[in-house]
Parts: structure tokens; C-alpha cells; sequence
């Protein structure tokens, strides 16, 4: 069948030896390996994040069960599921530190010249972080960045403050690769390759296999990255379920956002005056309404017109 696939589409030849060659020279370090994200999928985290932990863990050759088992150990400790809450709340306050691994935010208080520290995965919306961490993440700051954090038990601060906050303190914190990109490697990288090469790359790291598509295909598979990096571009994708829609939104980057199902409202997507927040659409490179029929907007009139 491959073969067939690529006698019909000439493109198809850069997926031999030299194409994986090139690419190995070219990227290195940034290849994974798909098969083994599919064979041990971490359905809990977002696949960009999965495919970063296998990497990190699996070095080189097909991994042993020793190493499947620490990673399996790893996110259980380490990322674990809003149930166990209170269990991780109570080891902090007992062993005085946790190690967590998730999405952390930071907010800024400019009224009490504080910040509040965001933990998802405990429910946490106001501990606190150093300074210095903060200095050396400013995306944090931003939309937010997935990494490792050293998370301390402070109740002397609450104390002394008397600020009503959550005891707790971030004071390590190691972010993933994955949120500090550097473009211009890729854009250098760039030139080594073809643009066949280049969009067999593309579909590539999207999980799939380009010997399976025309050129075309390819292109149109291609279309759904055009909101990630253009402005002001919409997108409505038809079809039917387990298509791959919402599959490449959900897990190509951190700066996406997929509301599937419920109520949305202004303040959800513009700015929600209440909290003094920015809704998604201002914190995201990439808002995606999932199963649009099954969406609730309030205020329909005030969202058409701010759309």
C-alpha cells in the first residue's frame, strides 16, 4: 500500500532514508517519537505535553519497562487529578513542600501590589510565587506556562499578613521546552529543506503520515494551523465526529483554547469586569468552539456585535 501511495504522489519520496536523515541532523533533540505517545497515551495532559515527557524520558531505542514505569510513576505523582486535592494539600502542609507538575498563572493585584499564583490541578487561585521566578518567566504572566514547581508550605507569611491567602509558595520552577520556543531556530532550519520536505514535516508532526495523502490533502490538513498564526481568521469545519477536528486544537499548543458544550458569555470571551480578567479571546492566539449546536451564548446580541 505505501508504495502505492507514493508511485501515485511523487511528493511522496522525501519520507525515504535521506528525509529521515536530514531531519535527524536538522532537529535532533525536538524529534519524537509518535508510536510511542499512541501506545502509552497520557489521556489526563494535553498531547504536546505527553509528546514532551516521552522525549525527555525516552532517550534513544524503544523504551524499557522501566522507563514506561517511571513516567507512569511520574505523572501519578506528580500531576495528579483534582480528586486527590485535599490528599496533596495535606502532604504539603505535613512534609512542608510538593513537587507538582501543571498549567501555573499569575495574576497581578495591582491594588494590593501583590500577585496570586494559579494551581489548577489543587483548585488554587491565590498562592503565592518569588519574585525571581516571576522575573525569569514572564509568560507566567501571560497566558500561563506548563512546568515543574516546588510548591511550600508558609504559614508564618499568612500570619504576618493577615491577607486571608492560601499558605502556600512557589520556590523552584522549571518550565517545559515547550513554552519557551525559539522561532528563529525553526525559521534557520527552514532552508535545509524542500517544500515538499517541508509540508511532509508539517504533517508529520501532527502525528499523521503524509505518504497517506496527496498533495492537496496535505494542504487542506494544513489549513487548520492558518488560525494559530493569522489574525483575524475563522474557520468553520464541518463533519461528522472522530474527524480529527478538535483533535489538533486541543493538543498542538498551550496558547489554544476548546470550549466544548455549556453556556458562553461576553465576559468569558472579552473581559469579565467582575474579576478584572481577559477573557479567552484576548488571552489565546486560538479560541475554538467545539460542537458550536451544543453552545448556550448569552447575550447573543453583545457577542455578534463584538465579533
Amino acid at each position: 500500500m505505501e508504495e502505492e501511495l507514493a508511485s501515485k504522489n511523487p511528493e511522496n519520496k522525501s519520507q525515504g532514508t535521506d528525509f529521515d536523515s536530514k531531519l535527524k541532523h536538522a532537529f535532533g533533540s525536538y524529534i519524537v517519537r509518535k508510536e510511542l505517545v499512541h501506545a502509552h497515551e497520557m489521556a489526563r495532559l494535553p498531547r504536546f505535553i505527553s509528546e514532551y515527557l516521552v522525549a525527555k524520558f525516552y532517550l534513544g531505542g524503544d523504551p524499557t519497562q522501566e522507563e514506561i514505569r517511571k513516567l507512569q510513576n511520574f505523572i501519578t505523582i506528580h500531576f495528579p487529578e483534582l480528586r486527590d486535592k485535599d490528599k496533596i494539600l495535606h502532604d504539603i502542609m505535613t512534609q512542608g513542600s510538593y513537587t507538582l507538575m501543571d498549567e501555573f498563572k499569575v495574576e497581578t493585584d495591582i491594588k494590593g501590589a501583590k500577585h496570586r499564583l494559579l494551581v489548577p490541578c489543587l483548585n488554587i487561585r491565590d498562592a503565592k510565587i518569588l519574585p525571581t521566578i516571576l522575573d525569569e518567566n514572564t509568560d507566567l504572566l501571560r497566558s500561563g506556562m506548563w512546568g515543574v514547581a516546588t510548591l511550600k508550605y508558609t504559614p508564618e507569611e499568612q500570619i504576618l499578613n493577615q491577607d486571608g491567602a492560601t499558605p502556600v509558595l512557589m520556590t523552584k520552577f522549571t518550565p517545559f521546552e515547550v513554552v519557551n520556543v525559539k522561532l528563529s531556530e525553526f525559521a534557520e532550519k527552514r532552508k535545509l529543506f524542500t517544500r515538499h520536505e517541508w509540508i511532509d514535516l508539517l504533517i508529520k508532526s501532527v502525528g499523521l503520515r503524509p505518504d497517506a495523502y496527496n498533495e492537496n490533502q496535505k494542504l487542506l490538513i494544513l489549513l487548520r494551523f492558518v488560525p494559530l498564526v493569522e489574525s483575524n481568521c475563522n474557520v468553520l469545519e464541518l463533519g461528522p465526529k472522530a474527524t480529527g477536528k478538535t483533535y489538533l486544537y486541543r493538543n498542538i499548543s498551550y496558547s489554544t483554547r476548546l470550549i466544548s458544550g455549556g453556556r458562553v458569555s461576553p465576559p468569558t470571551l472579552f473581559y469579565n469586569i467582575a474579576t478584572k480578567t481577559v477573557g479567552e479571546i484576548g488571552a489565546r492566539d486560538c479560541v475554538v468552539l467545539d460542537e458550536i449546536g451544543k453552545l448556550v451564548f448569552a447575550n447573543s446580541e453583545e457577542m455578534i456585535g463584538k465579533l
